[in-house]
């Protein structure tokens, strides 16, 4: 097994901004059945983006607070930042902590959630991180997870079929790869009724919330997507293949490839097939960065869907 994933403050951000907004946001709550008084607990928190929307619908008068909960000192210090920088730190606390061994009482929270979270654990580590949110939830308090499954994942560059062929191939490589190497789960979103079912939640649902990016779309700050270029088409793509082009051979390439990128290799993608999906995006991201005007006018779409499981502890 190999060792586990590391995320940078930025990356985590980045990849969660943005995804709850407007009449998202209120489906979101709707769902969770979130109330101003509530205590709730976000697990795994991150740099703290979901913890952020759920406390914009707390109410401090009402004493509902949000409590984000993180291993990672850098990822918390970054949340501690954003949310002071949002005007949120009053409704929002961070603690530092293990996902299988919560830093809080029984009964603690009326909601007990996690995003994007479970993905990252092996079935034994899942079933004890949920087994601990049963455990800090109050009786009649509702657990949930919001989690993807990238089998419904969509990128589609309509001036590059080759480009959308890749990203195809490297979504299916995912799926096996992060299995073999990490031990997990890329399509647990829609799997996760019959394990809250097993542990013994009771009303368990399954909502899916779609979220559609459109690349020249207004509403999505100029800022936000020039930073997603710079950091997924420009500089990683970069950094791969700075070092690979100042080797010679193709035995020493492959084997650059097969330790940079272990669980596309293991996920059944070339080695050949990964040098060319990175030369493209730097190739894509490079037409991008010449201005607003190029982003403004590109067509690209980004999709998928986002799996809510609920369910109440009886």
């Amino acid at each position: 097994m190999a060792r586990r994933l590391r995320f940078s403050p930025k990356s985590l951000e980045l990849t969660r901004a943005h995804h709850w907004q407007g009449k998202r946001n209120e489906l979101l709550y709707d769902i969770l059945r979130l109330e101003p008084r509530h205590a709730v607990v976000d697990v795994g928190c991150g740099t703290g983006a979901f913890t952020r929307i759920l406390a914009e619908r707390l109410d401090q008068r009402k004493r509902g607070k949000v409590v984000g909960v993180d291993r990672d000192a850098r990822l918390l210090a970054a949340a501690r930042k954003l949310a002071s920088e949002c005007g949120l730190s009053s409704r929002i606390e961070f603690r530092r902590g293990d996902a299988k061994s919560l830093p809080f009482p029984d009964g603690f929270a009326d909601r007990v959630v996690c995003q994007a979270v479970l993905w990252l654990m092996t079935r034994g580590e899942r079933e004890a991180t949920l087994k601990e949110m049963l455990r800090v939830c109050k009786k009649g308090g509702l657990v949930a997870a919001v989690e993807g499954s990238i089998d419904t994942s969509v990128t589609w560059f309509p001036d590059d079929p080759r480009l959308t062929d890749l990203y195809a191939r490297q979504t299916r490589a995912m799926i096996e790869g992060y299995k073999r190497v990490y031990g997990y789960d890329r399509r647990i979103g829609y799997k996760l009724p019959s394990l809250f079912t097993k542990l013994g939640l009771t009303g368990a649902r399954l909502d899916g919330v779609a979220d559609a990016r459109l690349r020249l779309d207004d509403r999505f700050p100029l800022s936000y997507t020039q930073d997603v270029i710079g950091l997924w088409y420009l500089r990683y793509p970069r950094q791969l293949l700075s070092k690979l082009d100042r080797m010679a051979g193709d035995g020493a390439r492959r084997a650059y490839i097969e330790k940079s990128e272990p669980i596309l290799t293991a996920g059944g993608m070339t080695w050949k097939e990964i040098i060319e999906l990175n030369r493209l995006r730097i190739e894509y991201g490079t037409r991008l960065s010449k201005g607003p005007r190029a982003v403004r006018h590109d067509a690209t779409v980004e999709a998928g869907i986002s799996f809510i499981t609920t369910g109440i502890k009886p």
